[in-house]
């Protein structure tokens, strides 16, 4: 009977402990993947819109704003500029030129040390 006892115990501690160390692992990856879907959903929402060549910023200083060419893209995203939110979908706000028989885009882009208008 001993040998029972202590085998049941031992298996009752084994899974009280592997519980505890697996529920703190799995709540946490179970954390990360609801924060990873919920930023791709919103992501999904947010469309790159069109605006007009008149466009004027109205959230941050017009002086922290500027037109940034799709070429010059990756370099401002590495300085940590960011995309003015269009008013409507919060995406890209872009501006289509056109050269020739080209099309070129534009995104509005905002310094990294810009502050939004009170």
């Amino acid at each position: 009977m001993d040998i029972f006892n202590n085998a049941y115990t031992i298996s009752i501690l084994f899974f009280l402990v592997t519980s505890f160390i697996f529920k703190g692992f799995f709540s946490a990856a179970g954390k990360d993947m609801r924060e990873h879907i919920k930023e791709k959903t919103k992501s999904l929402k947010r469309v790159s819109m069109e605006v007009p060549n008149d466009f004027r910023a109205s959230i941050y200083p017009v002086s922290n704003c500027t037109w940034i060419h799709e070429s010059n893209i990756k370099n401002k995203e590495k300085k940590k500029w960011k995309y003015y939110p269009h008013p409507k979908t919060k995406g890209k706000c872009y501006r289509a030129l056109v050269k020739g028989n080209l099309v070129e885009k534009e995104y509005f882009m905002v310094t990294p040390e810009a502050k939004k208008v009170p």
